[in-house]
């Protein structure tokens, strides 16, 4: 077989885009190695072409209704059609039977590891970029001899431009917050960007307040009308090349996601509010690394707890310091470049 790779992905406002846009990170280390990319995606309510760069990739759209054993017949059909040998599944559908009829079509493919999670785990590479992860966590989910795992943020996948970004960046240094971002992805936020804009008015928090959000969020029309009477509040939708307005930030405010590795890679300190499930093994392991602090679910967090935390870390510059560098020591930019080389089977695996 030719040297031709599969995305598998879903995006709609529930799951977000985050799914899309790191595969489409991946992607794009394939093409530059002369991979040919296939992203096989499902998606609903949601502009596609808004999550990532996907130029040049052949892009087959998957009916949203398959049951999951259809989805996996599907996955098949087009590696085989065109020739697939090697990809990497980033959704929701992973059960044993799916992966197990991958499988009987000697698929390879990567996955993305979470602790918090029980599904089996049937790949032939397991990725988890979060700081600490070890395969410890993974024991008794792994089948079948010789899966490899990338662990850590040296497999973090981080795009061209936070790499730029980071470039022009001093490093990590003792500052005044004058800017904040916030940030839950680009799918619906579960109310999570209304809430931190509340804390910080509880807070006295007088500088600006930078907030990137996507089409699908439902909290959109309650924050372009605050926006609209604030002096100090901005909401930018649909920026899909945000590396440049995150680095003009001195602290963030994000969920459990793709997020985590981008901040870092632009040595941000970051408070952790978690949206969905798969969030808060990441959002657990940041906070015990010490890059950041995790205020837990978004449906569970009380004001008082979350304001304590926050006045904490606005108060104290050294503190943010102290994240702010593991953050930015934690990083290189070149995770996505790694992983690439892993999956095509080019010799060098982990030269930068």
């Amino acid at each position: 077989m030719r040297r031709a790779v599969f995305f598998r992905a879903d995006a709609s406002p529930e799951a977000g885009l985050g799914h899309v846009r790191r595969c489409a990170v991946l992607a794009q280390a394939c093409r530059e190695l002369g991979a040919e990319v296939h992203l096989i995606a499902r998606w609903r309510d949601v502009a596609i072409e808004s999550a990532g760069d996907w130029t040049g990739a052949k892009i087959h759209e998957m009916p949203w209704e398959l049951t999951p054993d259809e989805d996996a017949e599907w996955v098949v059909n087009v590696c085989q059609e065109f020739g697939i040998g090697k990809g990497v599944l980033d959704h929701y559908r992973l059960s044993g039977a799916y992966q197990e009829r991958l499988g009987e079509s000697e698929l390879e493919w990567m996955q993305f590891g979470n602790t918090g999670h029980a599904h089996p785990l049937l790949g032939r590479w397991v990725h988890d970029a979060s700081p600490g992860a070890e395969m410890t966590g993974y024991e008794g989910r792994v089948i079948g001899a010789g899966t490899e795992f990338l662990l850590g943020p040296r497999y973090a996948l981080v795009g061209e431009g936070f790499r730029s970004v980071r470039a022009l960046l001093p490093g990590p240094k003792e500052e005044a917050v004058e800017s904040i971002l916030i940030t839950f992805g680009g799918g619906d936020d579960r109310g999570a960007t209304m809430r931190v804009l509340g804390w910080l008015d509880r807070l006295g928090f007088e500088g600006r307040r930078l907030v990137l959000t996507g089409p699908s969020n439902r909290s959109l029309g309650a924050l372009c009308a605050a926006a609209e009477g604030s002096e100090s509040l901005e909401v930018q939708v649909g920026n899909w090349e945000p590396a440049e307005a995150m680095g003009g930030c001195q602290l963030a405010f994000c969920a459990g996601g793709t997020s985590l590795n981008e901040l870092a890679c632009l040595g941000l300190p970051v408070v952790i509010l978690t949206i969905a499930d798969n969030q808060v093994a990441p959002a657990e392991a940041w906070q015990r690394a010490g890059l950041g602090k995790n205020l837990g679910a978004v449906t569970e967090v009380k004001d008082l707890a979350a304001c304590e935390v926050i006045d904490s870390v606005l108060r104290r510059s050294e503190e943010r310091l102290r994240m702010a560098e593991k953050a930015w020591g934690s990083q290189d930019g070149l995770g996505s470049q790694r992983v690439a080389r892993r999956v095509l089977g080019l010799v060098g695996a982990d030269a930068d």
